[in-house]
């Protein structure tokens, strides 16, 4: 029966060569996919920010105007009270009650 070491490490050492030409290829697709992904996903993520600004946008509208409307009731709130203050004032007070008499 003949020696077949040497033959078998000739195939090891075939097959290992196909295994790591196989990996440098397997690692090529994937960088080129990871390339595409990329490409991909930018126009989507500067829609994503796009969206984000116009959700700060509105938030701090819908904050203004929330914020005006209080203040506009407060506004009409006092006014109202200074307006009733005032009508009282001006009926308790002696020099108006004379005025109106005249």
């Amino acid at each position: 029966m003949r020696d077949i070491r040497g033959d078998l490490r000739y195939r090891a050492y075939m097959v290992q060569h196909r295994i790591n030409a196989e990996h440098a290829q397997f690692e090529t697709l994937i960088l080129q996919l990871k390339m595409e992904q990329d490409r991909r996903l930018e126009p989507l993520k500067a829609q994503l920010r796009a969206v984000n600004k116009l959700i700060d946008v509105a938030a701090w509208q819908y904050d203004v105007r929330a914020a005006l409307t209080l203040a506009t009731a407060v506004a009409a709130a006092a006014e109202t009270s200074a307006g009733a203050t005032a009508g009282r004032s001006h009926a308790d007070d002696p020099r108006s009650v004379s005025m109106q008499r005249k």
